[in-house]
Formats: C-alpha cells, structure tokens, sequence
C-alpha cells in the first residue's frame, strides 16, 4: 500500500495483497517480463481453457501453453490443474489470479484516464469571424467552449 503519513486512510492510492508486493518487488524487472504471461494466464481462466484464450488473444494454442508453462517454471509453482476436458485454478493460482485482474483492470483504469485526457479538447480556442459575426451568442457557435 502506497500512502503518505499525512494521507487521510480512507484516501490511499491503492492497496493490494502479499502477491501484488511479491511481484513488484522481483529484482531485474522480472515483473515486466512477467507480465504478458500473466495477461495469458488470466485469460485462460476468464475463458474456461487454453483454445478460448488463443482465440481471443489472436495466437496459437501452443503459444498459449508455452506461456503458461513458462510462468509456472519462473514462479516455481503449478497455477493450473490441466485435464483434456478442464483447466481449473490450483490454490496458489486462485491467489495469482485475484491479484492479476486487480493488475489488469488497473491497466484499464489507465488506458481509460490516458484516452480520455487525449481525447478532452484543451487549449485555447481562437475564433477569427468578421466584425458583425460578433451578435451570435458564443454558446450557439462553438458547444462545449466557454
């Protein structure tokens, strides 16, 4: 939890569990290289299976696999219990997995505040019209400036 000690507690930036902390805590920026597997994983069980995950992430079922194998081999640990019918969350996977989507929807957060920073007119606006354009009301010419 990041927060200043003058902060009022009900205003913290934003609080996360021990598995967020393990995380972003990685030396060498492990967590970057982290992060696209991650992204997999979390989309192999938002779509029940490894064939609904390439298929909305655009890639290959093996790709997905390789990524899912590979981030069990950094963290040391299985994080899905895989069957030719079902995948479902191993214990330390439900707990990796709370802890992506908290991870993804911040990104979302994000990309939403940085698209509607982008896209929010801001500046001055001038208006070079003849002398008699100056009897039309502002408001009527240009909405959404004052």
């Amino acid at each position: 939890m990041f927060h200043s000690e003058t902060e009022d507690t009900n205003l913290r930036c934003y609080e996360y569990p021990k598995c967020c902390d393990t995380l972003f805590r990685m030396r060498n920026n492990v967590y970057m290289r982290n992060l696209p597997s991650l992204v997999v994983f979390a989309t192999v069980v938002n779509k029940g299976g490894f064939t609904n995950a390439a298929e909305e992430l655009l890639c290959s079922k093996a790709s997905v696999s390789r990524h899912i194998n590979s981030l069990e081999e950094r963290i040391g640990f299985k994080i899905l219990h895989r069957t030719t019918r079902s995948v479902t969350l191993t214990p330390q996977g439900e707990e990796l997995f709370s802890c992506c989507q908290r991870i993804i929807n911040s990104m979302d957060e994000a990309n939403l505040l940085i698209d509607g920073i982008i896209s929010e007119p801001r500046g001055e606006l001038r208006v070079a019209a003849p002398w008699h354009s100056r009897c039309l009301k502002r408001e009527n010419a240009s909405p959404g400036f004052s």
